[in-house]
């Protein structure tokens, strides 16, 4: 097989709404909201959190509507793995580090309830999307990895996890060990998204609606749109990834990743399970289903949003990777993904701000927006029904003591350094429109990247993604 470079062809930037292998999916047009419209709760975001917390808001007899700037599907969920697993990398030592083992141990709770629960919407609306059981793996393949990978085995299984230490896979090549955990899901996101948009219909959904304001009063939330559309409810969920309304400062919280993938048929056999190794160099691998086929989707080369090497480049290495392990590559899609990470490792998800009642966020999922989309909707649907979780506090969007850390003060350097730093070197370039950012260019995916909060920008100066919510004004 070639092992082509991943280069856009003719030099042309891979398209976000299109690159991903879940982006061929079909998709209904839902068209904008021209009139102004009451409802019981409006869900800004009509990714997989959006369109998962519309779907059990309206299954407990709320009257709910969802927008979203773009198209149904996103452009996290579009883009992601389609990875449905409690086992997420070395999450859980991670966590207890930073917040303790009792909110591993809720974290983890949270997770493997998310993997039924999606099991169980898939099964009740009758969602054809490819949703497979498999085995999740957290892979070692050097030494100082394999420590990682321990150190992750205790945590998980201290946190309640159902995991073994397993010396034996189905990969092609050794590894020096590996943490398994059985009956975990992998499926193709667009398609369920687009399911949970067509039940729950086109008087619910509505794309092409860029939210410009939520406002909250005592009596509910107005919801204004982009072209005038003005929309009153008893609650709002801000489930845009990175929040758009943002009185807490949640994304001055968090650090904006960036990472990539590729879907490619390979000699052999493409292994059974889910794989996320450890190692210095990160790499993904699952399998995917495309004609009958089996083909291999792997992912990797993360890094701080708008620093490191070129997206071309970052493909390559995915490529060459492949090709090394499985004797070769014939890569059909290429995308990248973007997501927050909290500097305590834990999403926010709950009440947007101490002071709000009424408006609710859902965000900083560290690249497991799949089951953390659904604890969100969870988590939430309870909270404005007054109700609560076990977990609920392990995700409390207000908390501020956890959040503020050794992370934080980085990530406050690294903002520092793009805001003023960036703006005496750089005089001429674009800055962002959420908090004056210097942008970083992606040429190969045709954007404008904020480091500092991850807004993304087209390449006419339109909002790709937020925290952001007004186009670029381009300096002369």
């Amino acid at each position: 097989m070639s092992n082509p470079r991943s280069d856009p062809k003719d030099g042309d930037a891979v398209n976000w709404r299109s690159a991903s292998l879940w982006a061929q999916t079909p998709m209904a047009h839902y068209p904008s909201f021209q009139t102004d419209r009451s409802a019981d709760v409006v869900v800004v975001g009509a990714g997989i959190t959006g369109l998962l917390t519309a779907t059990l808001l309206a299954r407990s007899g709320a009257d709910v509507v969802v927008l979203d700037r773009h198209d149904i599907g996103g452009v996290a969920t579009r883009n992601t793995t389609g990875k449905i697993t409690a086992l997420q990398g070395t999450v859980y030592r991670t966590i207890r580090g930073a917040r303790g083992p009792e909110v591993a141990a809720e974290y983890a709770a949270a997770q493997l309830d998310a993997v039924d629960g999606i099991r169980g919407v898939v099964e009740d609306l009758g969602i054809e999307c490819a949703l497979t059981e498999a085995p999740a793996f957290t892979y070692a393949t050097e030494p100082d990895s394999l420590t990682q990978a321990r150190d992750e085995h205790e945590a998980a299984l201290a946190a309640g996890l159902p995991v073994r230490w397993v010396t034996e896979t189905d990969l092609p090549f050794p590894v020096a060990g590996a943490v398994r955990l059985d009956h975990q899901l992998h499926f193709d996101p667009e398609a369920f998204c687009a399911a949970l948009a067509a039940a729950l219909g086109s008087e619910r959904v509505a794309g092409q609606s860029p939210v410009m304001q939520v406002q909250e009063g005592r009596d509910g939330c107005t919801v204004l749109i982009d072209g005038g559309a003005k929309l009153t409810a008893g609650h709002v969920v801000i489930a845009t990834q990175a929040p758009i309304v943002d009185p807490a400062l949640l994304a001055n919280r968090c650090t904006p990743m960036q990472s990539y993938a590729l879907a490619a048929r390979i000699p052999g056999a493409v292994p059974d399970g889910m794989y996320l190794s450890c190692d210095r160099s990160v790499r993904s691998l699952r399998p995917a289903f495309v004609d009958g086929a089996v083909i291999a989707v792997v992912g990797g080369e993360g890094h701080h949003m708008g620093e490191g090497a070129a997206t071309s480049a970052r493909w390559d290495g995915l490529a060459e990777w492949t090709a090394e392990r499985f004797g070769g590559v014939e890569v059909t899609h290429r995308w990248a993904t973007h997501d927050l990470v909290a500097s305590d490792h834990v999403p926010f998800i709950g009440r947007l701000s101490p002071g709000s009642q009424r408006r609710w966020v859902a965000t900083g999922f560290a690249k497991w927006g799949m089951t953390n989309g659904y604890v969100a909707a969870k988590l939430i649907t309870e909270a404005i029904g007054r109700r609560q979780l076990p977990w609920s506090s392990a995700f409390d969007a207000t908390r501020i003591a956890s959040t503020v850390n050794r992370e934080l003060v980085s990530i406050g350097k690294t903002a520092t350094a793009h805001l003023v730093v960036d703006r005496l070197v750089r005089r001429a370039a674009p800055r962002c429109s959420h908090q004056g950012c210097v942008l970083q260019e992606d040429a190969a995916l045709g954007t404008s990247d904020c480091p500092c909060h991850g807004s993304r920008f087209d390449a006419d100066g339109a909002v790709v993604q937020g925290p952001a919510i007004a186009p670029l004004s381009r300096r002369p």
